[in-house]
């Protein structure tokens, strides 16, 4: 993945990874089943800009996910039931 492997967008957020786990004394990732963006609004236009960042490079979540209700899913909220 760091390499390439899974596009661009991967490769884009392998790389922070790599140079983040240091800073938490991580030395290896672990497997999940499913996460939670937290914080979105919390980054302001600069979360938004990475967010949006990641789409144009054609990155897509690998697990399901979901998100704070601050940043409600517009296009499918009655899926989701909310």
């Amino acid at each position: 993945m760091l390499a390439g492997a899974g596009g661009e967008a991967t490769r884009l957020a392998m790389r922070i990874l790599v140079r983040m786990a240091p800073l938490y004394g991580a030395d290896r990732l672990l497997e999940v089943t499913r996460a939670h963006i937290d914080g979105c609004i919390y980054e302001g236009d600069a979360g938004l800009e990475f967010a949006e960042r990641l789409a144009r490079l054609g990155g897509v979540v690998r697990v399901p996910t979901s998100l704070n209700v601050v940043s409600l899913d517009r296009s499918r909220w009655r899926e989701l039931g909310t």
